[in-house]
């Protein structure tokens, strides 16, 4: 546990702090441009999201898994390959997106700005940068590099924070492209971050002789296999997305783009950072595992640490959220709260969903992993297009959320139970159902709140801290404290 939890704060501090440096450019933006402008935003970056998977072929678990699995002597041949597909791949995507740019530009941008060739034209760049840093960060994780990871979140946070405030004013004056020039820079600073640290540590090293050489054919069928399926998963995700905020822009407005952005970010940003510091540690150990009766204590260990930090974590956004919007948005965006209120108890069913869909990718599983990510989106954008659509009404896109993460909860601890006779005990059950009332409760509580209730936020906020308490062993919690008294 306390191995786990190392890893954690580790990634986590370097995520954190990268996240509430972008909280602070968010503030400024949303200040400057209002809800019009953020969801505008919202649709670019979307897109540049999705042109990242392209280009990288969403293949940066793919590559981690493959150079975990070799020998030292032949993982720079691997890397090699891997380099020479993406290289080639990148190629093909440029000349694709200069072919289809114009239509492309007319389907994504109709209705909400202008030079919508330009726009995607430009989008280029930033999506080949952030490919690179895909690449770049998926040798750093193979080689368990997980402060350099850290840093990257950091470096690009400092990028958003600088150039917030002229790029908002641009904007103002109409230039959109102003959005586009603020990714570029994030994603470029970062890629010559990893890069550098790359060629410093020496994981690049036989790299470039081996791609004179040699072409690990086995190789290049086993990253292709993988990272055909993640892509498709990934891009079934992104375009869902992508698809749903344009359906919102049209059919409800573009302001209503900015509400929905605001309640997505908020209900992923925490939960990101919570995942984040678990993936670094727990699937390279997962897929290193030897003995697959291993499987299930790491596994259930696993299910336990994410309950203690998951549960608090949750419950403290759901008591403070009125507070959380003004903080990091404005009094403008409240009208993101119905949603939002759905969409936080949905959280909790995500992360107990991550950590045993990660079985899939561990043991690779593709077929399984790509259907149950695809059926995920279809049953989330259908039922969140009946919201748009029919409803006229952001609210129920939260509740398609949450219904969405109960089906791929019991799809991936279905799965687990039948590949690899992962079993959950009572007292594992238990933690389950009080973790998910003490949320419930806590969001009933404070369900429509748009003024903060300080007393009650406070209450509720230390419920989900007892319950941790509760949680841990008495040698874990002995170490907790003797640790504080030393700080």
């Amino acid at each position: 546990m306390l191995e786990i939890a190392k890893a954690a704060i580790k990634t986590a501090g370097g995520t954190l702090i990268g996240l509430l440096l972008a909280a602070v450019a968010t503030k400024i933006l949303a200040i400057l441009i209002g809800p019009a402008g953020m969801g505008v935003l919202s649709i670019i970056r979307q897109l540049h999201q999705t042109l990242l998977l392209v280009c990288g072929l969403n293949g940066q678990t793919a590559m981690t898994q493959g150079i975990i699995s070799r020998p030292p002597e032949r993982q720079p041949f691997y890397t090699a390959t891997i380099l020479w597909i993406l290289l080639i791949w990148s190629f093909v995507f440029v000349c694709a997106m200069f072919a289809f740019a114009a239509p492309l530009g007319r389907f994504i941008f109709a209705g909400t700005v202008s030079n919508q060739t330009l726009l995607i034209y430009c989008m280029i760049v930033p999506g080949v940068l952030a490919a690179s840093t895909s690449f770049v960060a998926g040798v750093i994780n193979a080689h368990r590099g997980i402060g350099t990871l850290a840093i990257g979140p950091v470096i690009a946070g400092l990028g958003w924070v600088a150039m917030a405030y002229p790029v908002g004013l641009w904007f103002q004056q109409g230039n959109v492209i102003a959005f586009i020039g603020l990714i570029t820079l994030t994603s470029g600073s970062t890629f010559l971050f990893y890069a550098w640290r790359c060629w410093k540590a020496g994981w690049l090293s036989g790299v470039w002789s081996a791609m004179q050489h040699s072409f690990d054919q086995p190789g290049a069928r086993q990253f292709l296999a993988f990272a055909a399926s993640s892509l498709i998963s990934g891009l079934a995700g992104m375009v869902t997305l992508l698809a749903l905020r344009i359906l919102i822009s049209r059919h409800l407005g573009i302001k209503e783009a900015g509400y929905f952005d605001t309640a997505w970010t908020l209900s992923m940003m925490y939960v990101t950072v919570l995942l984040s510091s678990f993936s670094t540690y727990y699937m390279p150990t997962l897929a290193a595992v030897a003995n697959r009766h291993q499987i299930t204590p790491l596994i259930l260990m696993m299910v336990r640490f994410s309950l203690i930090v998951g549960v608090p974590l949750i419950v403290g956004v759901i008591a403070f959220k009125p507070l959380i919007i003004n903080i990091l948005y404005s009094s403008q965006f409240m009208l993101a709260l119905p949603m939002m209120e759905w969409m936080l108890i949905g959280d909790f069913f995500k992360i107990i969903s991550y950590i045993f869909a990660m079985t899939v990718l561990a043991f690779p599983n593709m077929k399984i992993y790509v259907l149950s990510d695809i059926l995920w989106y279809i049953l989330f954008f259908s039922c969140a297009s009946v919201s748009v659509i029919v409803f006229k009404n952001l609210e129920y896109i939260g509740l398609a959320f949450l219904l969405s993460y109960v089906f791929s909860m019991i799809i991936y601890i279905s799965y687990s139970y039948y590949a690899h006779k992962v079993t959950l005990n009572k007292k594992l059950l238990t933690y389950l159902l009080s973790g998910f009332i003490i949320v419930t409760l806590s969001s009933i509580l404070c369900w429509n709140d748009q003024n903060l209730h300080w007393s009650k936020s406070i209450i509720i906020s230390i419920s989900g801290i007892i319950y941790s308490c509760f949680l841990l062993e008495k040698s874990e919690l002995y170490t907790i404290i003797q640790r504080i008294k030393e700080f």
